[in-house]
């Protein structure tokens, strides 16, 4: 439904005029730093793996709410860290659907 943007008509006496409608208050929006959350909650730790999934479900669920912050989608996510990835040189393996990095684990 959009909103309706016309000027409220108010009637004094035999007078009308139009009043401005109040425009709703949008609070600007902290987005979630997918870079900053991978600084803070990964570490490098030789024989260690971590799926992308678990890396996700804990930036969304964990940081995201600590910081009280709007998490970005999957995929704008999973191209963060595919950035982290290729700037770190960490090596990646599959098991069935699920993308694993080896010599990264999360921070406890």
């Amino acid at each position: 439904m959009v909103a309706d943007a016309r000027p409220a008509l108010e009637l004094k006496g035999n007078v009308v005029s139009m009043k401005a409608k109040p425009k709703a208050s949008t609070l600007p929006l902290k987005i979630g730093d997918v870079s900053k959350y991978l600084e803070q909650r990964t570490t490098k730790t030789k024989g260690a793996s971590v799926s992308w999934v678990a890396l996700y479900v804990d930036y969304r669920d964990v940081w995201c709410k600590a910081e009280t912050a709007e998490p970005v989608d999957a995929k704008t996510f999973g191209a963060e860290l595919d950035v982290f990835r290729v700037k770190c040189r960490l090596r990646t393996r599959t098991e069935g659907k699920d993308v694993f990095f080896e010599g990264v684990k999360l921070a406890s």
